[in-house]
């Protein structure tokens, strides 16, 4: 066998086993790694999107607990913090992405576990709706508007002449004034004389 045929053997065994081995590395630790990396990051996008849900809601939530409105029944609020709590535990963190390929594939699994907040959501928004009435009810004692209580006393049988008293023909002059009043209505009733 000539020399250059040697050559050309050794070439082609070389090249094949630079390919083979760059097939071994693509095969054995590349595509694999690139798979988990895709996996991985499928599941934290999942993860992620429904958080947001869950943190959007919370969001309203914490705003309206931290608000320095109060509500008719302190209560309420304290029950709305109680349930911010248990979401904030409930919800799933994603964590820092691992390195290897193994660890991807453990913690894209452990991600894509069936993940569910709508019953969690539902309570939140429950509980901000609670807080918001709440704060509503304690207004409407505490400040109702002349137009709340003029419905209300249409309710009531026996009033007559209703009305609202404005600051032009405010008998007292404290209306909407520091120390006043914020409404007033005058009315009648037949039930007394």
């Amino acid at each position: 066998m000539s020399k250059k045929k040697i050559s050309i053997v050794g070439a082609v065994v070389v090249a094949l086993a630079i390919i083979g081995s760059a097939c071994g590395w693509w095969f054995g630790y590349e595509a694999p790694h690139r798979e988990a990396l895709a996996s991985y990051e499928n599941a934290v996008s999942m993860v992620n999107s429904k958080n947001k849900k869950l943190d959007d809601s919370l969001a309203k939530l914490t705003e309206l607990i931290d608000s320095k409105d109060e509500t008719l029944d302190p209560q309420t609020k304290k029950d709305a913090l109680e349930v911010a709590k248990s979401a904030k535990e409930e919800r799933r963190t994603v964590g820092e992405q691992p390195k290897k390929t193994d660890e991807l594939n453990q913690k894209a699994s452990e991600l894509s576990k069936p993940l569910d907040y709508t019953a969690t959501i539902a309570k939140i928004d429950e509980a901000a709706t609670n807080v918001e009435n709440g704060i509503k009810q304690l207004k409407q004692v505490t400040e109702p508007s002349q137009d709340f209580v003029m419905a209300r006393l249409k309710e009531v049988p026996g009033i007559l002449n209703m009305a609202p008293v404005t600051e032009d023909n405010d008998p007292n002059g404290n209306l909407n004034k520091a120390g006043g009043y914020t409404s007033t209505v005058y009315f009648e009733s037949q039930n007394v004389d």
